[in-house]
């Protein structure tokens, strides 16, 4: 927008508000709200230069997201890499057998009088998912590899036990 039209819209309102001033008093709330009708006509013609004068927007925004880039960021890759070498180790099942270990201990005997070693303690425990989580493990022997199904049994048999 150029600056002579701004002056001639601002010369306008000035213009228009001398009208409203000279206006007499139980006439003037009409002429008010005239005067701001104006002022607001002014302003959203002034909107409407800018945008006119403003260059067209950059229409690829409007085409959706770039698309999923083929190879993984390096950071994810190596977390990536860290938790399949920390599930593959067995890392995580043997703390899960040592945490299920010290727990059914403890409540053998504590809630039934048992030896946690002795054939009666086995008895108690069965062969279900908790029975499978607790046998003895020696390495290199091929772990379990516990699905959320079977943690999940194994967890109620330990509630109940």
């Amino acid at each position: 927008m150029r600056r002579s039209a701004v002056g001639w819209a601002a010369a306008a309102l000035f213009v228009a508000f001398l009208v409203v001033l000279g206006v007499p008093r139980e006439h003037r709330a009409l002429a008010l709200y005239a005067f701001l009708l104006l002022a607001g006509a002014l302003v959203l013609a002034a909107f409407v230069a800018l945008l006119a004068a403003a260059p067209v927007g950059d229409e690829g925004r409007l085409e959706g997201a770039p698309p999923v880039p083929e190879r993984l960021p390096p950071e994810l890759d190596a977390l990536e890499r860290d938790v399949r070498e920390t599930l593959a180790s067995g890392a995580v099942e043997d703390r899960l057998h040592m945490q299920f270990r010290v727990i059914a201990d403890a409540r053998l005997a504590r809630r039934h009088g048992v030896d946690p070693v002795g054939e009666e303690a086995q008895q108690l425990i069965g062969d279900g998912a908790l029975g499978q989580l607790l046998a003895p493990r020696r390495l290199g022997r091929v772990r379990l590899g516990l699905r959320t199904g079977e943690l999940a049994a194994a967890i109620a048999e330990l509630e109940r036990l």
